[in-house]
């Protein structure tokens, strides 16, 4: 027959178990609280990286639209959209536009744009070089100037364009749209995580 554990046997035992079981559910406390820290930290790294991109991109936004500015103040291509404007020709008509188009070209030379292109008032396409535009595309272009770049489509490739008003004198002639073409390693492609296209 045994014989019962003595009173202070069963005092260490209780006293070993009760340690144990504080040590583990201090551990497991510990792991929680360790793991809620991290899952905090790594929140405010990607908010702040998240903010710093979109400070970027807004810098970079800025610069392009006074560059764009910049482009859309030559005098070449202010005179090639006034013809445009008063020729009804056709055979004129396709000549004034090779002659911005040839404008657009030299106003490129040196820069890292894609897609330069020339919109009348009414949304058409006056003159483009880099990749083909449609007429679709090119009024999304114009039809919310306020809300800075836009995405546009071209075959299979989106392009982000910023275009800012041509203007001789008081009369706006159109506008001149200049673009990057977009991709998910693009600058800011972090802003447009879904993308639509209207045509479904």
């Amino acid at each position: 027959m045994r014989r019962p554990l003595s009173l202070a046997t069963r005092t260490f035992l209780l006293t070993f178990l009760a340690m144990c079981v504080a040590q583990v559910a201090g551990f497991f406390t510990l792991n929680a609280a360790i793991k809620t820290r991290i899952k905090e930290g790594l929140k405010e790294n990607l908010r702040l990286t998240e903010q710093q991109r979109g400070q970027q991109e807004a810098e970079d936004n800025r610069r392009a639209k006074e560059l764009i500015a910049t482009l859309s103040e030559n005098a070449g291509l202010k005179a090639g959209m006034a013809l445009s404007w008063e020729e009804s020709n056709p055979a004129l008509g396709s000549q004034v536009r090779a002659t911005i188009e040839d404008r657009l070209r030299q106003l490129s030379q040196g820069l890292d744009f894609d897609l330069y292109m020339v919109i009348d008032t009414e949304g058409s396409v006056i003159a483009a070089v880099g990749a083909p535009v449609d007429e679709n595309q090119a009024r999304q272009v114009i039809s919310d100037v306020s809300s800075g770049p836009r995405l546009i489509r071209s075959g299979k490739d989106l392009y982000k364009v910023t275009s800012v008003p041509i203007n001789l004198g008081a009369e706006n002639l159109g506008r001149l749209a200049v673009g990057r073409r977009f991709g998910i390693s693009s600058p800011g492609a972090h802003g447009y995580a879904l993308l639509t296209d209207r045509r479904g």
